[in-house]
């Protein structure tokens, strides 16, 4: 969207009170913020229904709706675009209350990556978040995903009134210019909308902006639709490496055949690294992995690769994982040769760029064919997950036989062929 027509979205949450909504226009309009063009209510099953009724439904007395009719009365364009969502629950049902763990979890990873789409989408120029309605917990969600999320033109408000008899009256909306009785909490108590008997103050809360803290890796993973990582996930991964404990209790477990390495800590799932389109890389990690002990004869050694019979040995070690990688069909390699019979096998089944490269780059002793596979690797982990956790999980290049033994990987992975 260009600048001449940009977008201002407000993202509001409701309860059964969707009059914070119009609220908050008011209180936008007496600042003389960004009037929004956009609208997002997120809300439960019944806050859905209220909001509906509330603000988008004219009653029989009534030629507007009141979100149209607060438009006319502050004298601002109509909203063009109104979304009332209805957060899922952890089974994709809309939510009445988030009761269970796994439906708090469900309604966080709904409004933070609801938040940080918005803040990722360059058509949205300014988002302006309203804490003035909703539960307790949505609206902390809310407030941390701003925190986490938004730019530097972005808003987190709260909405003031005064008098405070006129907060959560089912009639009051806004303050109007002119006289407009409403029914008070008592059935027998009349109050007036005029602005000269009521306030409405548009609180403004300052708060942290972290966005230039997160690695943009994560922050891109998060925001991506098929990605599928969770609040819960980001909250971990950017956390993960600072723990304690995190060079012992974060393993790894690498799936050949699906292509895949998930991250675990403490035996709870944090995240899965797709390695689908990188197989010469996976079989690389899974070797270094397997291999990892010190008095295991197949441990990588750049130094010694250079030596035929070390470079035939871990050859033989990479071809066994690029085995099971290149064709899940395959058992486990049980010849005596695997590299020979890779190239007799070559030429009447594989058919491949990368393989033939492969065998091409595995024929003589040297490091620069492993040298490659680790920068890729490297590569695509800085790409996924945050810098400190790489820095826990990759393999180290080692020059200096004197100072290290091998590669150094993380002591306690395993793999599933």
């Amino acid at each position: 969207m260009s600048t001449e027509n940009p977008r201002h979205t407000l993202l509001s949450i409701t309860g059964l009170s969707p009059q914070v909504v119009t609220e908050t226009l008011y209180g936008i309009h007496k600042q003389g913020l960004p009037w929004p063009n956009e609208l997002i209510i997120l809300t439960t099953r019944q806050g859905a229904e209220q909001a509906q009724l509330g603000l988008c439904c004219p009653t029989n007395q009534q030629e507007h709706n009141m979100l149209a009719q607060c438009c006319i009365d502050l004298k601002r364009p109509q909203i063009s675009d109104i979304k009332i969502e209805i957060i899922p629950d952890h089974k994709g049902n809309p939510i009445d209350d988030a009761r269970s763990r796994e439906d708090q979890e469900a309604l966080a990873d709904y409004i933070v990556k609801r938040v940080a789409r918005l803040c990722a989408d360059p058509q949205c120029t300014t988002l302006h978040a309203s804490l003035a309605g909703g539960r307790k917990t949505m609206t902390f969600f809310l407030g941390y995903a701003m925190s986490l999320f938004a730019r530097p033109n972005d808003r987190l408000s709260h909405v003031l009134i005064n008098p405070v008899e006129y907060e959560g009256l089912r009639d009051f909306y806004y303050p109007t210019s002119y006289t407009n009785p409403i029914i008070g909490r008592n059935p027998n108590q009349r109050l007036d909308t005029h602005e000269d008997k009521v306030q409405v103050m548009l609180a403004d809360i300052p708060f942290i902006r972290q966005r230039d803290q997160l690695e943009k890796s994560v922050l891109v993973r998060f925001c991506d639709k098929e990605e599928q990582l969770t609040y819960r996930q980001l909250v971990q991964l950017q956390q993960l490496a600072s723990y304690p404990d995190a060079k012992n209790e974060i393993h790894l477990d690498f799936n050949l055949t699906e292509r895949a390495v998930s991250i675990l800590y403490k035996n709870e799932h944090i995240v899965t690294i797709n390695m689908d389109k990188k197989p010469l890389e996976l079989a690389y990690y899974a070797m270094i992995a397997r291999h990892n002990s010190e008095s295991s004869d197949k441990r990588y050694h750049r130094e010694y690769a250079l030596h035929e019979k070390n470079w035939s040995t871990y050859r033989s070690a990479y071809l066994q994982e690029l085995w099971i990688v290149n064709d899940p069909k395959h058992e486990p390699y049980s010849g005596e040769d695997i590299f020979k019979d890779w190239l007799v096998q070559y030429d009447n089944y594989y058919h491949g760029a990368h393989i033939e490269k492969t065998l091409k780059g595995l024929k003589t002793p040297t490091p620069a064919f492993f040298d490659d596979r680790k920068t890729a690797l490297g590569k695509l982990l800085k790409k996924q997950l945050p810098m400190e956790l790489v820095s826990l999980i990759e393999p180290a290049q080692v020059f200096n036989l004197s100072k290290y033994l091998g590669l150094k990987v993380c002591s306690n992975l395993c793999l599933k062929d």
